[in-house]
């Protein structure tokens, strides 16, 4: 077996839990404060407790450092429905339909609610830290798109004071509107759903009501389009999906 956490004496650590199932396409909501995970489809296994664990994923004969999380999203919506999210360290391929198996093996924290994404980050940024050093392995520099102004062209987002310029030129941005418009640039090329960005940003399950999404990006695209700039990016919508900023 070709070991992806390397000098770590795996022999001498308990499982706490193990599970097993498949990687199903989740709700995304790691990609919206960019750390995409791996939703685990687990049945007919009684779940541990809800919390937040440093763990190993095993896929295909190989292990791999992890941080999973047993529970809901309270951040993003009131959804009570319990879920087996993992975010692999350090780990970049398409696993969706893939049989996998976790063992937790350390507890970290109980799920909470955080005022905003940002925050939510860099609790998530803190746990894969713990978990690096758990492992021993090398520790990473945490960049957060959203915590220095933001300049794409004429077009410039001041994540501090919480306001949006086009050639210097304010633009009247809504509360819903500046949240919207940091998710998408937060990560341009990025398709987010409407289901996604409605959950983001009304703190609520969609239920299939996308129209005040739609409805927000007709605004945000009209005051973008306003000040007559070209050196913009823009919203492409993506059909049956959602949306995505391309500089």
């Amino acid at each position: 077996m070709k070991d992806y956490i390397p000098n770590f004496p795996l022999s001498s650590q308990k499982v706490l839990y193990r599970l097993s199932g498949k990687v199903v396409h989740g709700r995304g909501i790691g990609k919206l404060v960019g750390t995409p995970t791996a939703d685990i489809q687990v049945s007919s296994q009684e779940l541990p407790p809800i919390g937040v664990y440093i763990s190993i994923l095993h896929w295909h004969s190989h292990r791999y450092a992890s941080v999973t999380n047993i529970g809901n999203r309270p951040t993003i919506d009131n959804d009570t429905h319990i879920s087996v999210e993992t975010l692999i360290l350090d780990f970049h391929t398409d696993i969706y339909g893939s049989q996998v198996t976790i063992e937790l093996l350390k507890f970290l924290r109980l799920p909470q609610k955080f005022k905003t994404l940002s925050d939510l980050r860099e609790q998530v940024f803190c746990d894969c830290d713990q978990t690096r050093n758990f492992f021993q392995l090398p520790m990473e520099i945490h960049s957060d798109p959203l915590s220095q102004p933001l300049q794409f062209g004429s077009l410039c987002i001041d994540t501090q004071k919480r306001y949006a310029t086009i050639q210097n030129n304010n633009i009247n941005l809504t509360t819903k509107d500046y949240e919207l418009l940091c998710i998408l640039c937060s990560h341009p090329g990025w398709a987010y759903s409407k289901e996604q960005l409605y959950e983001a940003i009304w703190h609520e399950p969609a239920n299939n009501f996308y129209h005040p999404v739609e409805n927000l990006i007709y605004q945000l695209r009209k005051k973008l389009k306003s000040n007559g700039s070209k050196d913009i990016p823009q919203i492409i919508t993506i059909v049956g999906y959602g949306y995505k900023f391309v500089i």
